[in-house]
């Protein structure tokens, strides 16, 4: 369904991104460029956040794995969504 909803060589956002499991798919859309924004970080007034900050500098790092074969295509914007 992604593949129909994303016009090729258009640009996006992803707001959130953790491990980037979704990145990975919409990647494979003929989607031109995507950020990723996502702060890598535990926030505060959010209290159904279960990770400690080991755990989300290890998401950081999948997402960094997932999108290193599609190079220019994918940047990383680590910042809280409201910020970027």
């Amino acid at each position: 369904m992604v593949h129909a909803l994303i016009p090729d060589g258009s640009v996006g956002a992803e707001i959130g991104v953790a491990r980037g499991d979704f990145t990975r798919e919409l990647l494979l859309t003929g989607l031109g460029k995507i950020y990723l924004v996502d702060a890598w970080q535990k926030y505060d007034s959010y209290d159904g956040d279960p990770h400690n900050q080991q755990n989300h500098e290890h998401n950081l790092s999948v997402a960094r794995l997932v999108i290193h074969p599609y190079g220019e295509r994918a940047q990383i914007v680590r910042s809280f969504s409201a910020d970027a």
